[in-house]
């Protein structure tokens, strides 16, 4: 009896305690961000919210808490995605990288839910079978952590102080839960089971129209019977629902999620500083080169580069009719506006077709879009391209700088990337002999040649195989993606004797960067991005 009280009046000590401090974290104008001591545990407290009559962070005690699901019915995604990611990065800016390990399943938006995120260095992961393999690896570490803590220590927290050893607190994010995992719900109860134990804190969005089928719901049910679910109304206040004692600030004052124009600062702030510290650790950022995720090869993520790792600047693309070349250009605009802003990336869209890419119009990062099959207004457009190099050449030529980034590093100014998409490209060079002449000698003597110096790449696309392809622009691109072809087509495209991309399925393409030399050969299956997403999307920017 004695030490059943002794524990109760431990544990009312700590609720206590915790009431305290929450009050007194409430009671402060601003929720400050550590400036510069990162911490090795888990943060104290999660904000997960707002609370108007306070006019500060709602914050729920992290003790014993598994995760958070948001309920986007009421409110609608883009405001709980929002708040799920300023608990992410709350949690990131706060803690050692080291002790900090993230994961973002989102295959239904192919991970444009979370574009801060992105951003701040996380990519999604939004394959089907990229989403499975994932799970299973957390799984997998699940419970050897359990295992291994379990067996001397009571917890993660007590294995880090104590083993010598760093096993980093984890956050797991899924989107729109439970697509793509109804098979894998068992394996996530059990993580869910303990969560708390070995450092995870699941995040979950979800709509109660899709839930799954009765089968699922008990396994999904228990899921959330673990979590703080919270339910926004259209004004964003909340209903939480909790089985944790903890949860006590909402009797405060109400609950809130922010609206998009009240969060986005600081969401703008805490990416900006986790991007910028990253970009310190690992010594590359937007000024070195692009890195855009296109798809998945051999089970990772495979992206598009241009920079960086890569020696490719510009990129070729061709496929047959029907063979996904539309939507990879799609997946490659949408997913360049998801991870980068604005001012580290725009795009000059040239559509020879006459339709298409005009749902990207209205995105910030689209400086010029032309739809057309008029090969003079298509040079019209390429005059766009001339000035938009001319202007860099002169900018750098007034300080003496050898490229961008020397650029940025003697102005202090960085100036955007240029990605010009020229889609149908034979068309431009179709026209009246100087047409012709003049957009071979913008696309390949200038931007092939020497845009790289200026941030300014190509990327040519066409379902046009024949003798339409001007061989000067694919002698200088050795960046070629082609997705399914004939033999021929595919030793034109590749280069002799590499027929890698001969009847390929749909959606599936040959990723090439050493022009077209087989042992480069990277089979790589593109995400598929429906094109009624795209102005919901864009929108969402």
């Amino acid at each position: 009896m004695d030490t059943w009280n002794e524990m109760l009046n431990a544990e009312m000590a700590r609720l206590k305690r915790e009431r305290q401090e929450c009050q007194a974290i409430l009671s402060m104008d601003y929720y400050p961000v550590s400036g510069t001591t990162l911490s090795v545990s888990r943060p104290d407290y999660y904000p997960a919210g707002y609370l108007p009559a306070a006019k500060c962070p709602g914050l729920f005690p992290s003790g014993q808490i598994r995760g958070f699901a948001f309920c986007h019915d009421g409110c609608g995604r883009d405001r709980v995605n929002a708040a799920v990611e300023k608990i992410v990065l709350d949690m990131q800016a706060r803690m050692d990288p080291r002790y900090c390990e993230i994961k973002v399943f989102d295959p239904e938006q192919l991970g444009m839910d979370f574009v801060h995120l992105t951003r701040s260095g996380t990519s999604p992961v939004c394959a089907p079978e990229a989403v499975r393999e994932g799970i299973d690896a957390l799984f997998s570490r699940t419970m050897a952590i359990v295992t291994e803590c379990r067996t001397r220590y009571g917890s993660i927290d007590e294995y880090n102080v104590l083993s010598g050893n760093i096993q980093p607190y984890r956050i797991v994010v899924f989107g729109d839960f439970p697509s793509c995992i109804q098979s894998d719900l068992a394996k996530i109860r059990a993580m869910m089971n303990v969560a708390w134990e070995t450092g995870t804190l699941f995040l979950i969005t979800f709509s109660r129209q899709s839930l799954g089928s009765a089968s699922q719901r008990q396994l999904l049910n228990e899921i959330l019977s673990k979590m703080v679910v919270i339910d926004a109304r259209a004004d964003g206040l909340c209903h939480v629902r909790s089985s944790s004692a903890d949860i006590f600030y909402n009797q405060l004052s109400p609950m809130r999620l922010e609206t998009l124009e009240e969060i986005s600062p600081s969401l703008d702030a805490l990416c900006s500083k986790i991007a910028g510290r990253s970009r310190r650790e690992v010594g590359a950022d937007v000024m070195d080169g692009l890195r855009i995720p296109i798809g998945v090869s051999d089970g990772a993520e495979h992206a598009l580069t241009f920079g960086l790792d890569s020696e490719a600047n510009h990129g070729f693309i061709a496929g047959q009719s029907g063979k996904g070349k539309t939507n990879l250009l799609n997946v490659i605009i949408a997913r360049g506006i998801a991870r980068y802003s604005p001012e580290e990336l725009n795009f000059v869209l040239i559509n020879c077709a006459g339709t298409g890419m005009l749902e990207f119009a209205d995105c910030p990062h689209v400086k010029t879009i032309c739809c057309t099959t008029d090969p003079e207004v298509a040079v019209e457009a390429v005059r766009t391209v001339e000035g938009m190099l001319t202007e860099r050449e002169e900018l750098l030529r007034s300080v003496n700088a050898t490229d961008l980034k020397d650029y940025a590093r003697k102005t202090g100014r960085r100036l955007p990337r240029i990605v010009c998409i020229v889609d149908e490209c034979h068309v431009a060079w179709s026209g009246k002999a100087r047409t012709t002449e003049y957009v071979d000698n913008v696309l390949v003597r200038k931007v092939v040649r020497i845009g790289r110096k200026y941030g300014i790449h190509l990327i040519a696309s066409t379902q046009t195989l024949g003798a339409g392809i001007p061989r000067s622009l694919l002698d200088n691109i050795p960046l070629r993606i082609a997705l399914g072809m004939t033999a021929d087509q595919s030793q034109s495209i590749l280069g002799v004797h590499n027929t890698a991309a001969c009847n390929l399925e749909r959606g599936v393409a040959v990723y090439n960067d050493r022009n077209g030399a087989l042992s480069a050969n990277r089979i790589v299956r593109i995400d598929y991005l429906p094109p009624e997403d795209i102005p919901g999307l864009v929108a969402g920017r």
